[in-house]
């Protein structure tokens, strides 16, 4: 019985006396191990989630950017019911010189008419050459603002959308169109442009013959048979667009107009000038789209033979040209806006023989080339049938 006691004494204590000292330091350096190893894989999993999150952001901005400037150039050229263009002039028109838009008609007679031209490019020859930016658009953009390599694109057409539609739901039977803006009837022969008088005008309003007020050409509504009612002989007022699409050097310039100072950001970002008239006037007006893009190139479909099938790409179309251009192929390279752990290997085809390569620090950004064929409906349309 003594004996057992002693056994069972002994193993009791064997059992309470823990982990030796070499136990504990094996255990702990184990711990540690797991630990470093646990903090690496969340550092990994963490660097991997901010990548995902770039390029997730990265894709959607270029799309963006694509799709913005793919619907407007299917909707170039939309003059109402005007069948025609205006005639070429001598030279391509300076897009931001609004002396050019008269407050009157424009036929297809005209010849100093920049609605001549409804696409309207300017290129950069290389990747490392800046474009001839046009005297009055030098208001608000520069050669610090605008992207070395990119091009610059010009948009103009008329609103989808009228400012007084008896079809819609809900009516729109009155509109004020805003003083100094600028906007336009057109039948199939003649095309009125005019500047808003910041006054309402209604469905059955007819020219007051006033400069500073919308002139509304015949709107008188005649009931056809039953609603919805029809302008009768002049085409529903709408207003005028005019975009030009450019790569600036910042997001949001400080400077005059909303130029790019030394002191803003450099994150390459789409802008377009807009017509409008903040002021009364009518001005263009920067306005910021897509940030982290870094290139923005376009060849033009012409069709030669005017059968509404392109003939030829170029991305500099000789003046007698532009109004043959149905088609754009628009190249964007979108990048990350904040830099990666390791570089940018590929290279970018911005087609016309040019291939743009990351290199030195502009390599840690990781980017993504997107391409799109865009048919300029209300050009090369009319010409199928």
């Amino acid at each position: 019985m003594v004996a057992r006691a002693m056994h069972t004494q002994a193993s009791t204590s064997a059992r309470s006396r823990g982990f030796s000292l070499i136990e504990l330091m094996i255990t702990m350096a184990i711990s540690m191990l797991i630990a470093a190893a646990l903090a690496i894989l969340l550092m990994k999993v963490s660097e991997t989630n901010r990548e995902q999150f770039k390029v997730s952001q990265q894709i959607e901005n270029g799309r963006f950017a694509t799709e913005l400037i793919g619907t407007d150039l299917r909707h170039a050229g939309f003059y109402g019911g005007f069948s025609g263009l205006p005639a070429i002039g001598g030279a391509l028109p300076d897009p931001c010189d609004l002396t050019l838009l008269p407050d009157g008609d424009v036929t297809a007679a005209t010849t100093t008419s920049p609605l001549a031209f409804p696409v309207q490019g300017l290129n950069a020859a290389t990747l490392t050459s800046a474009l001839a930016i046009p005297a009055a658009c030098q208001t608000w953009i520069d050669s610090a603002s605008l992207k070395i390599g990119s091009d610059m694109l010009v948009v103009r057409r008329f609103d989808t959308v009228p400012l007084i539609d008896l079809e819609a739901t809900p009516v729109r039977a009155s509109a004020t169109p805003a003083s100094g803006q600028i906007y336009a009837q057109a039948d199939t022969v003649t095309m009125n442009l005019k500047r808003g008088g910041g006054t309402a005008i209604d469905k059955t309003m007819a020219a007051d013959g006033t400069a500073s007020t919308l002139l509304r050409k015949d709107y008188t509504q005649a009931l056809m048979g039953a609603p919805p009612l029809r302008p009768t002989i002049a085409a529903y007022i709408r207003k005028l667009h005019v975009y030009i699409y450019y790569v600036s050097t910042c997001r949001k310039g400080s400077g005059t107009n909303g130029k790019c100072l030394s002191a803003d950001d450099s994150v390459p970002t789409l802008k377009r000038l807009e017509l409008g008239a903040p002021g009364g006037a009518p001005t263009m007006t920067v306005v910021p789209l897509v940030e982290g893009i870094e290139f923005f190139k376009i060849r033009y479909g012409i069709d030669s033979t005017t059968d509404g099938a392109v003939d030829s790409y170029t991305p500099t179309p000789a003046l007698a040209d532009w109004q043959n251009v149905i088609q754009a192929e628009v190249r964007v390279v979108a990048r990350n806006v904040d830099t990666s752990m390791s570089t940018d290997p590929k290279s970018y085809d911005l087609g016309s023989g040019l291939t743009y390569t990351p290199s030195g620090a502009n390599a840690y950004y990781k980017r993504h080339l997107f391409s799109q064929q865009i048919y300029i409906t209300n050009v090369g349309g009319p010409r199928e049938r």
